[in-house]
This record gives structure tokens, C-alpha cells and sequence, in this order.
């Protein structure tokens, strides 16, 4: 594990109980809606699923759901508030797990932890979890470069990777995704703007 996700894991595991209490459990409601008519039913596969806030969602909608995450804090607070739903410890870049299980993934806000050096595998073991046409949902933050970021809290420091629209875009074609859309959304009160890509696995 490099140096900056280290020191991403640990604060996120300082931050769990805040940061779950400022997410707003609606964000990518509109963006949920836009997955179901893509992939109305199945199993799906959230990375970085954190404290389990978008998991309602697929559980709900009658989703067979997995979640991964790498905080232990976070991933408490997944499981005392989600019970029904599973969630596991593993590195994205190294998945404890079976070929072709899944038909579809949630990536939101997940990649923008991952070195640019590191993404190609990430996608990689993304694909070979995935069944074939797999429907898949992926946010980033619009930017440029890498940056460990010092948040308004004193143990908030993450590390984010910054993509244009197109220069993501060209990394999901070179991994053999196809692009079903993509779009940038303007900026929030948070002053993000988000980079939306609804795939398929080829």
C-alpha cells in the first residue's frame, strides 16, 4: 500500500461517525434511478462503500448487494446500520474474490483515492469480478493531479486523484469499458464538480 492511502485509511477510520453524519443519504438518488434502468435487478458490487449509505438503495430495490471498503470504522457503522446487507474488508486493487460474479458496480466517489499509477489495476480487477456486460456507475472529482488534501477537520487529510472528462474517459476505453454516458455535473455546495460515467463491461 502506498504512503497516501495509509494515511487516507487511517483518517477516514479517525473521521467514521462525522463523516457519515454530514453525507446525505439522497446525493446520487437521481443517479440511482439511471443504474435501475440500465440494470433493473441482479447482484452488484459497491467499492469504497464506506459506511454503507448508498447500500439502501440496492437493498431495497431488491439487489443482491456486496460492499467493500478498506476503513474497519467505517465498515462498523456499514454493518450496525445495514445489517441485512454484506460488507467486506479488501483492497479494490486486490479482490479476495471469485471470476464473473457480479452484474453490475457503484463506484462513487472511489476512484479519486487511487494512485493514477494504480487505476489500470483497479479496473482490472474490477473486470474480472464482473460478469460479461456488466452495468456500471462511476463518480470522480473534475481537476488536475494528485494532492493529499488537509480537510476542515484536523485528522480529515485524503488523498484524491484529479481527471478531466475526456482524460477518464480514454482510461475506461483503454480497459475495455464502453461508455454507455458521460457527463459533468456543476458544481455543488461543496464546490465539487462531478465526473458521471454509466459503463459497460465488455
Amino acid at each position: 500500500m502506498r504512503e497516501e492511502q495509509r494515511i487516507t485509511i487511517e483518517n477516514y477510520n479517525k473521521i467514521a461517525a462525522s463523516w457519515t453524519s454530514k453525507r446525505n443519504p439522497d446525493y446520487w438518488s437521481k443517479e440511482f434511478s439511471k443504474f435501475q434502468e440500465l440494470l433493473p435487478a441482479g447482484s452488484v458490487f459497491e467499492l469504497g462503500c464506506g459506511s454503507g449509505i448508498d447500500s439502501r438503495y440496492f437493498s431495497d430495490a431488491g439487489y443482491n448487494y456486496t460492499g467493500i471498503d478498506r476503513s474497519e470504522e467505517l465498515l462498523k457503522i456499514a454493518k450496525q446500520n445495514h445489517p441485512k446487507n454484506r460488507f467486506l474488508k479488501m483492497d479494490l486493487c486486490r479482490l479476495g474474490l471469485k471470476s464473473n460474479l457480479f452484474d453490475g458496480f457503484w463506484a462513487a466517489a472511489v476512484f479519486l483515492h487511487i494512485p493514477k499509477e494504480d487505476i489500470k489495476q483497479a479496473l482490472l480487477e474490477l473486470k474480472r469480478v464482473l460478469k460479461k456486460n456488466a452495468i456500471g456507475f462511476i463518480a470522480l472529482k473534475d481537476g488536475h493531479g494528485e494532492e493529499l488534501v488537509q480537510g476542515s477537520e484536523k485528522d480529515d487529510r485524503r488523498f484524491f486523484a484529479y481527471y478531466s472528462l475526456s482524460e477518464f474517459g480514454a482510461v475506461l476505453n483503454e480497459n475495455k469499458f464502453e461508455i454507455l454516458s458521460m457527463s459533468q455535473s456543476a458544481s455543488d455546495s461543496c464546490n465539487t464538480s462531478w465526473l458521471i460515467y454509466f459503463v459497460r463491461s465488455a
